[in-house]
């Protein structure tokens, strides 16, 4: 179970800061018990041996490792809610910001000229007066919704962007007198909403005014899951104030040299999911923000991973799948204990239970894989997606059963020819690989 629920861990939607956490309390908690053990053992005949044995090992994974697993669960859920508040706290401080500086003044500047217009004194500029500051808040009030937004409307408003149209769309409004070099692919989609636009330009127009000269290079470079959005700019650009907001979040203290770019970049990156980096350099300084990429329509839950209910379903499948595969196997060979012996106990029934976490294991790994948007228009239909875990079966009677269970079997002390390549093995595997791709497409999960 642990290992089900650590492969899970590794594909689900849970952000890798959930993960380590988690990863950390377990290896604390098997620590901590195998210590305890260990200061009980010195006064054994034979520590070395009592601390080697497979009780003090279990009993430290899954005594230890299963308690700090619980720890690390409510300590992740803990960290994310925090950092939840932490980012609404910094939403309401930015916002309260704006709105005194540029509401108020805009107010102050059309209520003043609204009074020289009552009084008849105004020189003729009155009204172009008035009508910029209406222009004024419109354009904040527009500028800061994303401020106001909750959590859950954050995730509903994201989809996905062309982040190398956006970088080319903004070269447009950058100063005339300014040379920004830009390296973009042609196409690259990252989980965003229309503010995106906000944030390239507030972070090249801000490296273009701090700079030591007027020059700015922007490089895109997609990576397998994200993708570095890098702005480069001659000099130190960027004030400890600036670091300290775009690294860690809004001071608490208003310095009005950093302006409202800064703090808007930090927070509309922590709203997509990224994250931030300085890298500082002899001639230079490099801000590069690190996206989510996603596929040409974001999935449902705007978050890169498998959710929840698919990896149950997925679990479900490797059960049933499992279960008929076995079937096969014990009924023309007789031989599922032989599972069991790769653990150590070669009987029947710890051959089915090995053979069902297999299966389960698989079934996980074949859900995850088929998520990938390379592998996602063969399992729009249900022949596609069958096809897809046939061959997904082929390849792990011929990796899984037919190389690495007969290496195995020889490393615990059991002869075994390598390849092993039975032909029943095969039926089983067609039939498992057959079921999965069938069962994952019926049950509810987010292969299509």
């Amino acid at each position: 179970m642990l290992v089900i629920y650590g492969v899970n861990l590794a594909v689900s939607t849970h952000g890798r800061a959930y993960a380590r956490t988690i990863a950390t309390w377990f290896l604390i908690g098997s620590v901590g018990i195998f210590v305890m053990v260990a200061l009980g053992a010195v006064e054994s005949s034979n520590p070395v041996a009592t601390l080697s044995s497979d009780i003090v090992v279990a009993n430290a994974v899954l005594g230890g490792g299963a308690g700090g697993i619980l720890v690390g669960i409510r300590s992740a859920r803990d960290e994310r809610r925090q950092r939840s508040l932490s980012r609404q706290s910094d939403q309401i401080v930015l916002l309260n910001r704006i709105l005194r500086h540029e509401i108020l003044n805009a107010i102050t500047a059309i209520r003043g000229h609204a009074g020289l217009l009552h009084k008849g004194q105004s020189t003729g500029g009155s009204y172009d007066a008035i009508s910029d500051g209406v222009d004024r808040i419109e354009r904040t009030i527009a500028q800061v919704g994303f401020l106001i937004r909750s959590l859950d409307e954050t995730a509903v408003s994201l989809t996905s962007v062309d982040l190398a149209a956006t970088v080319r769309e903004c070269s447009d409004q950058f100063f005339d007198d300014a040379t920004v070099t830009i390296d973009a692919p042609d196409s690259v989609q990252v989980r965003a909403d229309e503010h995106l636009e906000t944030v390239i330009s507030e972070l090249v127009e801000g490296a273009l005014k701090r700079a030591s000269k007027r020059e700015a290079t922007v490089a895109v470079s997609p990576e397998e899951t994200t993708v570095d959005v890098s702005v480069t700019a001659p000099g130190r650009w960027l004030n400890e104030s600036a670091r300290s907001t775009l690294l860690e979040g809004i001071q608490d203290y208003e310095d009005q040299s950093t302006g409202y770019g800064i703090p808007i970049i930090r927070l509309l990156v922590s709203q997509y999911g990224g994250t931030i980096d300085i890298v500082d350099r002899e001639t230079s300084t490099t801000v590069v923000v690190t996206l989510p990429r996603t596929s040409e329509q974001a999935p449902e839950s705007n978050r890169p991973g498998v959710r929840s209910e698919s990896l149950r379903n997925a679990a479900v499948a490797g059960v049933v799948a499992g279960v008929a595969m076995g079937l096969i196997l014990q009924t023309f060979t007789g031989e599922m204990g032989i599972i069991g012996a790769l653990y150590g106990i070669q009987t029947n029934a710890v051959g089915w239970i090995t053979h069902l976490f297999h299966s389960v294991v698989f079934a996980t790994v074949f859900v995850a894989a088929a998520t990938v948007d390379r592998l996602g228009h063969y399992t729009e239909t249900l022949s596609g997606t069958v096809t897809l875990g046939i061959l997904y079966g082929v390849l792990l009677w011929l990796v899984a059963a037919g190389v690495v269970m007969g290496v195995w079997l020889n490393l615990v002390g059991i002869p075994a020819s390598v390849p092993n390549l039975g032909i029943v093995s095969l039926i089983g595997h067609l039939v498992w690989g057959a079921l999965i791709g069938g069962l994952v497409f019926v049950l509810p999960t987010e292969l299509r």
